[in-house]
């Protein structure tokens, strides 16, 4: 039976709009897909970001096979696997980051030779970038955010805005404001640890050794450690120090129900504030595991979240102190959050040979609300 005119007409409409819908998200596709490769070219993505662009990065590592667990545009654990994965089976540097490499040979026709070349990377410019630390060819240049835990994406990965710790004031006045940093010539870090020495003799050498170097750090602790030694982060907020919250207890608050969780971040704070006069401005959850609800409960409670840059931030069966702390070193970049579990005797030991390698290199670790300030005043230029 031959079909009636009018059949027919309604068949290619719905064929011509489908057509249709069909270019236009594929524009959409395109448009997303420029936008990331225009944004790893300033820095890679990782841990921590969110938004769009993430998302954009999990759909190419899912159609290329690398599974990055759901693309809800949150860079978490899974995402990052999936990187590494997809970093081991095209020859490129394994690290964790989604630079600009590593997006160009996810894409389409990104691969150029057998050497793991992008075509990204062969229309660079003639000289290659320098092969010094870990992942150099995907170094981000300085950035104007913190690596963050949620909201837009920013330095470490997260939204300034939106990660409330990065936001208050830190009670006494800062002994370097950051309009002094900003001038000299040196490229600022923010050092970072989590837990405190074993012993008060370890702190004190510790913050010795800081005041030697004119360098500040950001010491995060639980609302126990600050119950249990008032006296320690007396001494640490006293040279100018900030102190952070990992929760009342390092626990997985992704895990707990949401009153529990707003219990464990209040409880933290007024653990800290009775210790030091002064409530904690950045939060950081226990292992890096953030959801968003624990990110929108950290907002609430008037705290910013953070996380951190470096990737190997605990040493190796059997590696001596020197070699981690090299290891530490060889990702630094203007802008790094670099974090050191203080309570681990393997990893506290490298501080010391980490301190000499960053003022070596022309590297001083500032306090994170330092950090983001300088950033500020490097973008408006005030």
């Amino acid at each position: 039976m031959k079909p009636s005119p009018s059949f027919l007409r309604t068949t290619w409409t719905a064929l011509a709009l489908l057509l249709l819908l069909s270019s236009s998200a594929m524009a959409l596709r395109s448009t997303a897909e420029q936008r990331l490769v225009q944004r790893v070219q300033q820095r890679a993505l990782r841990v921590g970001d969110r938004g769009e662009l993430v998302r954009e990065l999990q759909r190419l590592l899912t159609e290329a096979g690398y599974a990055p667990g759901p693309v809800d545009g949150i860079f978490g654990p899974l995402t990052e696997r999936g990187v590494r994965t997809a970093q081991s089976a095209l020859g490129l540097t394994v690290d964790g980051l989604a630079g600009r490499s590593t997006v160009a040979a996810l894409r389409p026709g990104g691969v150029a030779s057998a050497h793991g070349l992008t075509i990204f990377q062969a229309a660079a410019a003639a000289a290659p970038p320098p092969v010094e630390a870990v992942s150099k060819a995907e170094r981000p240049a300085p950035a104007r955010g913190l690596r963050l835990a949620s909201g837009e994406v920013n330095e470490l990965g997260t939204p300034l805005r939106s990660i409330p710790a990065l936001g208050q004031s830190l009670g006494a006045p800062d002994p370097q404001p950051a309009a002094t940093l900003a001038a000299q010539p040196v490229e600022r870090v923010a050092l970072t640890f989590n837990g405190l020495p074993p012993t008060q003799a370890e702190l004190d050498t510790l913050l010795r050794r800081l005041a030697e170097l004119e360098m500040r750090a950001t010491f995060f602790v639980t609302g126990s450690q600050a119950e249990e030694a008032p006296n320690a982060l007396r001494a640490i907020h006293a040279q100018g120090h900030e102190i952070g919250s990992l929760g009342q207890t390092a626990v997985d608050m992704r895990r707990l129900t949401e009153p529990t969780a707003r219990a464990q971040l209040r409880r933290a704070t007024q653990a800290v504030e009775a210790a030091t006069e002064q409530a904690p401005r950045f939060f950081r959850p226990p292992g890096g595991l953030f959801d968003r609800r624990l990110s929108s409960l950290v907002a609430a409670e008037g705290l910013q979240m953070t996380l951190w840059s470096n990737l190997s931030a605990r040493p190796a069966q059997g590696e001596s102190p020197e070699v981690f702390a090299s290891r530490l070193g060889a990702g630094l970049f203007p802008g790094a959050v670099l974090m050191l579990p203080l309570d681990q005797a393997d990893a506290a030991a490298a501080v010391g040979p980490l301190l000499d390698q960053l003022a070596g290199h022309g590297y001083r670790s500032v306090s994170l609300a330092q950090l983001l300030e300088a950033r500020e005043i490097d973008k408006t230029g005030e």
